[in-house]
Parts: C-alpha cells; sequence; structure tokens
C-alpha cells in the first residue's frame, strides 16, 4: 500500500464518523428576537452526500429563515496532518 493510499484511508475513516449525517434533514426552528435579528421560523432542508469516492462530504442547503431564501453548497472533508475537519461554503 502506498503512502498515499494509507493516508487516504486513515482520512476516509475519520470522515467515516460523519457518516450519521448522510441523507435527507428536515430543518425546522424559531430565530429569536435579538438586538440585530428579527424573529421569525427556519425551515428548510438540508442533504449530505458522499463525493470523491468518500473522501468529502457535500451539503446543500435550501432554507427559509423568516422570508429570506438561503441556498448554500458546503464541502467537508478531513485534514490529516491538523486532525481536524473542515468546511468551505458557497
Amino acid at each position: 500500500m502506498s503512502k498515499q493510499t494509507k493516508r487516504n484511508t486513515r482520512e476516509n475513516l475519520k470522515l467515516g464518523e460523519l457518516s450519521f449525517l448522510i441523507g435527507k434533514w428536515h430543518t425546522e426552528g424559531k430565530i429569536i428576537n435579538a438586538t440585530s435579528a428579527s424573529s421569525g421560523k427556519i425551515r428548510g432542508m438540508d442533504t449530505y452526500e458522499w463525493i470523491s469516492g468518500g473522501h468529502f462530504i457535500l451539503h446543500r442547503v435550501d432554507v427559509f429563515m423568516a422570508a429570506q431564501r438561503t441556498e448554500v453548497i458546503e464541502i467537508i472533508g478531513f485534514d490529516d496532518k491538523r486532525k481536524a475537519y473542515f468546511m468551505t461554503s458557497f
């Protein structure tokens, strides 16, 4: 097994700890009135799926916060050198 393959296997195992997220989630909640936020409801859908052979998780967000719709794509991975998860959102 090459050094790169061993590293990828460790990353996949660590990222596998997040496998409970995989699937579709209906999101509901309430925005509590704060000094700069208006109150209202949160409702939407979060979808998590494996991509790139299990090296990353793709998180799609489609949510309404009060009347404002937000759509986001997020990539979740694991950095073996830092021993930490990372996320990048678009």
